[in-house]
């Protein structure tokens, strides 16, 4: 698993997002996007409809940041 900055762990506690969402996110995501600079967006799709985009510097295997879709 990635660590975490402490952007990713403020984000998260501020829109109530739990690690095991972003855990799930990354290890089964619907989406996978690369648009720049070694960011990765995974978003998922969770059971009671709501959309999780965590976004993952993937040279450094780090949450960067998490956020409601």
């Amino acid at each position: 698993m990635p660590r975490y900055s402490k952007h990713a762990w403020d984000r998260m506690r501020q829109r109530g997002i739990e690690k095991e969402w972003v855990e799930m996110c990354l290890e089964k995501p619907d989406v996978v996007l690369s648009p720049t600079k070694g960011l990765k967006q995974h978003i998922l799709n969770l059971p009671d409809g709501r959309r999780l985009k965590v976004v993952i510097d993937a040279d450094k295997n780090m949450v960067v940041s998490a956020m409601w879709l």
